[in-house]
């Protein structure tokens, strides 16, 4: 086989796979015309070059078949190239092709998804079909013009999930994410003016959706169908079935609003009663505080002792209780994050004796992690040095100023912390350092009562004054404070009594404002949907919607 049938091979097989390839492409739907014709055109293009090159050739130059077969070989090379740069071109097209062939086919897939899901609608599914269908809507600006009707699908899809959201929800998402652009505004829209032209207006059921499309169309530029209102009217449209399944929840929605308002009867009930046992527990706490006051002022005489007692032993108490106090100023400076805290604390001048201006600096070196083995077994744990250099002998004004010394002219005091677990933010490379000064204002001293010693003391005080009561008092005044002790003791059940009853209150009134509250939502929301809800064979919702009428036209 000669260098020019080699080329000529090479030439076949390119073309065959380029080929190849334009078959696939075909097949995933895309347009292969102008690579076709770049093709034709390298093929017209050799066979030009190979006549051309056999009529350069002189008489003498044709008899000689290595200069011949040299010169087609050329062209083939040249062809052959050409074909390369095809190749990578129609190489990067099929990629791109089955990229865009997995983007139909996802959108095929979430639309099925879709539509399986609207023929049996719950709210909880309903959620997750809006999601999809608004990934949906943000995919249109990706479609080709070819493929328009997937895009026209969607939206017609759009304006039936729609409807559905206002069904089940009240409001829509889906029409809120709609309504940022105008291009889908204006697609969505087609589909509800088609449902309109398909409806006999001149009917009495369509009398509201007639008056509320009119009403639209005299706003001109301005009008937007894609109406609230609008919507809401035609929205059981093409959805008895979603109707039906609505009318029985709302069947279940007015019996929760009876039991509701049974709650509500009998928990007003409930309160009134509450009340009304309060009022009688204040009646009853005053009579008893006027017992308890009479029986005190017969008293108050032979006691007079027993309280000055008590008044001296509280005085001394209090003065004894009496201990002296300083103020301890911290300031920690963290040299490596440049921060300065400072905190201030009370010192007990009883406790520490000896109190004296301290500075240190701490330096932290970081951790690292030692292997150990204890009872056969490998663990690791974490280390740290800490080196401790004692600056009490200086005194600067600022804190930071300590930052500048020479550690290599102190000695520091060295220790080890472990630990089998440290923080990432305790991780670092570099040491740390910290300084901390301490300062007391022992010319500010103070004094303060202790109340633990104090309440010890009084204690003892009392303890004393009420055995000299036992041995001064006699047998009517014993009388007296029993009667006293009843009367506190009953004083008391009345306090706890009320307590429980005002507790029980407050949150009987909580309870009953969140029923209330619910049953005020819940009764507008009945409302807001019977408000577009078409003529219903349900007696239930029938003798709601009467009641509603009756209402209405009694307060007008």
């Amino acid at each position: 086989m000669t260098i020019t049938e080699e080329q000529k091979l090479i030439y076949l097989k390119e073309k065959l796979e380029i080929k190849k390839y334009l078959k696939l492409i075909q097949e995933l739907g895309n347009d292969t015309s102008k690579i076709e014709l770049i093709l034709t055109k390298i093929e017209q293009e050799l066979m030009q070059s190979i006549d051309e090159s056999y009529q350069n050739l002189s008489a003498e130059e044709l008899t000689n078949n290595l200069l011949k077969d040299g010169r087609i070989e050329w062209c083939y090379r040249n062809a052959i190239t050409k074909l390369d740069k095809v190749k990578n071109l129609i190489q990067e097209e099929y990629n791109n092709a089955i990229k865009k062939d997995g983007f139909y086919h996802e959108i095929d897939n979430n639309m099925k998804t879709i539509k399986n899901r609207i023929k049996d609608v719950t709210e909880e599914n309903l959620t997750i079909t809006i999601e999809l269908m608004i990934s949906l809507l943000f995919s249109i600006k990706n479609i080709d013009k070819s493929k328009e009707y997937l895009a026209n699908q969607i939206y017609k899809l759009t304006y039936q999930v729609i409807k559905l959201e206002l069904i089940y929800k009240r409001k829509s998402i889906l029409l809120e994410e709609v309504k940022k652009s105008d291009l889908n505004t204006i697609n969505v829209e087609k589909y509800l003016l088609e449902e309109i032209q398909s409806l006999d207006l001149s009917k009495n059921e369509n009398e509201k959706i007639k008056i509320r499309y009119n009403e639209l169309k005299t706003k001109g530029l301005d009008n937007n169908f894609l109406d609230d209102e609008l919507l809401n009217l035609l929205k059981f449209h093409n959805h008895k079935k979603d109707l039906s399944t609505l009318e029985k929840k709302l069947v279940i929605q007015v019996q929760d609003l009876e039991q509701q308002q049974k709650e509500i009867k009998d928990k007003k009930i409930r309160k009134n009663n509450l009340e009304k046992e309060l009022e009688e527990v204040s009646i009853n706490k005053k009579r008893i505080q006027n017992h308890l006051i009479r029986h005190i002022t017969l008293i108050i005489g032979q006691l007079a002792l027993v309280i000055t007692t008590m008044i001296g032993a509280n005085a001394i108490s209090k003065k004894v209780s009496t201990i002296n106090y300083v103020s301890e100023h911290k300031t920690t400076y963290d040299i490596n994050k440049d921060e300065v805290k400072k905190e201030q604390k009370e010192i007990w001048l009883k406790r520490i004796l000896t109190l004296t201006d301290s500075r240190i600096l701490k330096q932290y070196n970081p951790w690292y992690d030692k292997e150990t083995e204890e009872n056969g077994l490998l663990s690791h744990d974490y280390y740290q040095e800490v080196l401790t250099y004692d600056l009490s002998s200086l005194n600067y004004e600022d804190i930071r100023d300590y930052a500048s010394i020479n550690l290599e002219d102190y000695t520091p005091s060295v220790t080890e912390e472990k630990s089998d677990y440290i923080h990432i933010e305790d991780v670092y490379q570099e040491p740390q350092y910290i300084i901390t000064e301490i300062h007391y204002d022992l010319d500010n001293i103070y004094q303060k009562q202790n109340n633990l010693l104090y309440g010890i003391l009084l204690a003892i005080s009392e303890v004393g004054a009420l055995s000299l009561e036992i041995f001064l008092l006699n047998n009517r005044f014993q009388i007296r404070l029993r009667c006293i002790k009843t009367a506190i003791e009953s004083l008391q059940k009345q306090k706890e009594e009320q307590i429980e009853l005002e507790k029980e209150l407050y949150e009987l009134n909580q309870t009953l404002s969140l029923i209330e509250n619910n049953h005020e939502i819940l009764q507008n929301n009945l409302l807001e949907e019977l408000k577009y809800l078409p003529a219903s064979n349900n007696q239930e919702l029938n003798k709601v919607k009467r009641k509603i009428k009756e209402n209405t036209i009694s307060k007008k």
